[in-house]
């Protein structure tokens, strides 16, 4: 952070990993914080004042009352206290749309830059990476139980796979998975479960069938109910060989990119240079990655595309920010959690796609969601 300036904070910790990651307290109050010549201090709600002064990570907890001043508008109280200390603001691009405005209005130069906010996000304690830990190891046991589950169905009619003399559908299949998770205090956001030509689109959710002999991709997505970090892993199955064999030789190929990434990724990396040796990775196996409107028109020189962003940071928010690509010049850090996700589509035919959770640590990658997964269930 660069000592001369003022940075501003204000939203809630429930909505901002940022407020949460300061104070360790869930609460749907609005909070104001300010880091003014590198001293930090957040002002609360006079109801929420002895909660915070007791519990919370910052320990220089202010009143509000002492920002308002007799001030009814809130903007403007902020507004007001700010000029008697900085001209130089710093906030957030998620900062009030009307606290902006109450800024320019009153011709204070507020600055949005985001990196110095992201980066204390992205970058985790031994607290939060013991309790991410416990959510990887608990996405393995999940699709462990999958795995069974699919081993003990059967083949009917029209390859319909079977569980209890009924089809076995992909809300069925969702339902079986947020118990599961249930049971071990998680919530699943989203369990994304698609087969054959419904995995084109990178987020389907529609109740349908699942076959066998074709892939059947499961994304899980689910938080603990404790401090409601995500975990975000994605596999692909297929009930029997499938009929495709392009199916097994691409699978095999996108696992042994995963590692061989993985054994790549160290601290200090760029980002941006990352992303250009995977996306070049991606090509040599006819993989493109195709993120416009068009990417449903085949393209002639590609055999496969990849229609969705590779990488994203993970914690409180599903996708966290900076967003990962070839423009991205964010430096890999140490205790910095990021979920990698490659693919493999061919439109109308059949699909792959593989995520993990990896974790940098001071001078390599782990996965730490790496499990040995069937991909062909017998």
């Amino acid at each position: 952070m660069d000592y001369e300036k003022t940075y501003l904070y204000a939203g809630n910790t429930l909505s901002s990993s940022f407020l949460y990651k300061k104070t360790g307290i869930d609460s749907p109050s609005n909070l104001i914080y300010f880091c003014h010549k590198w001293e930090e201090s957040i002002y609360v709600p006079e109801f929420e004042y002895s909660y915070f002064k007791q519990y919370s990570r910052l320990k220089n907890v202010r009143n509000i009352s002492e920002i308002h001043k007799g001030e009814t508008d809130m903007n403007a109280a902020v507004v007001s206290w700010i000029k008697d200390r900085s001209q130089n603001i710093i906030i957030p691009s998620s900062a009030p749309l009307r606290l902006y405005e109450s800024l320019i209005r009153a011709k204070i130069e507020a600055q949005v830059k985001d990196a110095d906010f992201i980066k204390f996000n992205v970058i985790k304690d031994k607290g939060e990476i013991k309790i991410m830990k416990r959510n990887w190891n608990l996405a393995k046991d999940c699709f462990r139980f999958i795995e069974k589950l699919l081993e003990s169905s059967r083949i009917g009619t029209k390859n319909k796979i079977y569980t209890d003399d009924t089809p076995l559908t992909s809300d069925k299949l969702r339902t079986r998975i947020c118990s599961f998770l249930a049971e071990k205090w998680c919530v699943c956001e989203m369990p994304i479960i698609a087969c054959w030509s419904k995995w084109f689109h990178a987020h389907f959710m529609k109740n349908h069938t699942l076959y066998a002999f074709e892939p059947i991709i499961i994304d899980l997505t689910f938080k603990d109910t404790f401090s409601w970090y995500f975990t975000d892993v994605t596999r692909t199955y297929c009930k029997w060989i499938p009929k495709n064999k392009e199916f097994i030789f691409l699978h095999e190929q996108i696992s042994g990119m995963k590692k061989e990434f993985c054994s790549m990724m160290k601290p200090w990396m760029n980002i941006a240079q990352l992303n250009w040796l995977f996306e070049g990775r991606l090509h040599s196996l006819w993989i493109d990655i195709v993120l416009s409107k068009n990417y449903e028109k085949p393209l002639n020189h590609i055999w496969f595309q990849i229609n969705h962003s590779i990488w994203h940071w993970i914690w409180r928010d599903m996708h966290e920010l900076p967003v990962v690509n070839g423009k991205a010049h964010v430096e890999l850090e140490k205790w910095m959690v990021i979920a990698i996700e490659p693919g493999a589509y061919k439109i109308k035919e059949w699909w792959i796609r593989l995520e993990d959770n990896y974790l940098i640590t001071e001078n390599w990658c782990i996965n730490l969601t790496e499990s040995k997964s069937k991909f062909i269930i017998k």
